[in-house]
């Protein structure tokens, strides 16, 4: 437990530095733009997945967004049904009177777990991330456009206007060892993440998974779509 815990705070420590480190080697200078001076080059959000999640679609000409992978949808369906089986178990045991009443009690909490978990990340999984130039706004959740002067926050919209350039960062997840000794593999990760830099340094975050090939892709469509530069630094500490 000791060393678990030891890992974990050099885990933290190494990803601070490699924060200070990436601030440091990423200057404007490298853009060219006064304000990448202005912007924070450290992830928006934390964590990621080593898969890919998300791929941009051309929706129409003037229309893409990112939809999820089947991948994305399978993984918390399974983690659903995980949940319901075992909250089935539960049922049963309470009907039949087994006496199973530990048991019982940690199935009905796995099994709640399981599916308010799985419900929460596939609501996530499948939202909407549109990028609308009739609407002229990007905007996370709903089925319908929105106008610029709708919006309320610029936590998950956007006028398209407001867009300054597209941020493509990487994280390294410090995954446990598969031993207690040090000398175990771990299954740590880079997890890479899309985000919008509006025209005040604030940025949005849009998509954030593991498939660099696939998310580099997306950037460059996402940029040309939007007529701006991608700010891509995922070779700066990989």
């Amino acid at each position: 437990m000791l060393s678990r815990i030891r890992r974990m705070a050099e885990a933290a420590r190494a990803r601070t530095e490699e924060d200070q480190q990436r601030q440091q080697v990423i200057g404007p200078e490298r853009f060219d733009d006064p304000l990448a001076a202005r912007t924070e080059w450290v992830p928006a959000v934390e964590g990621g997945t080593n898969f890919c999640t998300r791929v941009l679609v051309q929706v129409s000409p003037r229309r893409v967004e990112f939809r999820p992978t089947t991948a994305a949808r399978v993984v918390p369906i399974v983690f659903v049904l995980v949940g319901l089986a075992a909250l089935a178990f539960a049922v049963w045991a309470l009907l039949n009177e087994r006496g199973y009443f530990v048991g019982t009690m940690i199935s009905l909490a796995v099994g709640c777990l399981f599916v308010v978990g799985g419900a929460t990340v596939c609501c996530l999984a499948t939202r909407r991330i549109a990028f609308d130039q009739g609407a002229g706004c990007f905007w996370k959740g709903g089925s319908t456009p929105i106008s610029p002067a709708g919006i309320q926050s610029r936590t998950s919209a956007a006028p398209l206007a407001e867009i300054h350039a597209v941020q493509l960062l990487s994280e390294f997840i410090e995954g446990s060892r598969s031993s207690s000794h040090d000398a175990g593999s771990t299954s740590s990760y880079h997890s890479y993440e899309i985000n919008l830099v509006l025209k005040d340094g604030s940025r949005i975050n849009v998509v954030d998974h593991g498939d660099l090939a696939r998310i580099r892709q997306d950037a460059g469509q996402l940029a040309r779509f939007l007529d701006v530069p991608i700010w891509d630094v995922t070779s700066a500490r990989t």
